[in-house]
């Protein structure tokens, strides 16, 4: 079974990573635009967003935040696809947090518990494009060799059918 250090200290192959992107994403049956969106079709200066509950803007993003909001799209229930963030409230790139709680319609446990999980899909995901994730890693508070976490997350992964037992993704 494939672990932490397995994923964050062992790059990978490098690809076309934009190519790459939105192959993944199409597969995966996610909706891309190249141009800004906003809540339900609002004004785009009120309120961007990457996922608005149709499709994902990700053209100006970096590879890690695509990979990440691909990552919200697989890991979300079905029905929540359909919610601007999926339901989750604010994400760190949207600098409008008024918006949280019309947006913001899961508990606090569902909503922490899929970031964790959409958190270390995205760290695959870069993993499996030849990136070095450490620094996503990092970023996402997971600066713990082997923490039980992570691990639990990759082992989840694995049983959602998202990735196999070496890491490698399934969609």
């Amino acid at each position: 079974m494939i672990t932490y250090d397995d994923i964050v200290t062992t790059p990978r192959r490098r690809q076309d990573n934009d190519r790459l992107f939105t192959r993944l994403a199409k597969r995966a049956g996610m909706s891309l635009s190249d141009r800004p969106i906003c809540r339900r079709g609002g004004r785009e200066e009120l309120a961007p967003v990457q996922w608005n509950g149709k499709e994902c803007s990700w053209r100006g993003n970096t590879l890690s935040n695509n990979l990440h909001e691909l990552a919200h799209w697989l890991v979300a229930a079905e029905y929540r696809r359909r919610w601007v963030n999926f339901g989750l409230g604010h994400g760190p790139e949207d600098n409008e947090w008024a918006w949280d709680a019309q947006d913001r319609r899961v508990s606090d446990q569902l909503a922490d518990r899929e970031e964790c999980r959409a958190s270390v899909l995205g760290i695959v995901m870069e993993w499996n494009l030849g990136l070095n994730p450490s620094d996503t890693a990092q970023d996402h508070n997971w600066d713990i060799p082997d923490g039980p976490s992570f691990n639990h997350q990759l082992k989840w992964l694995v049983k959602k059918g998202l990735i196999d037992e070496d890491g490698n993704l399934t969609f």
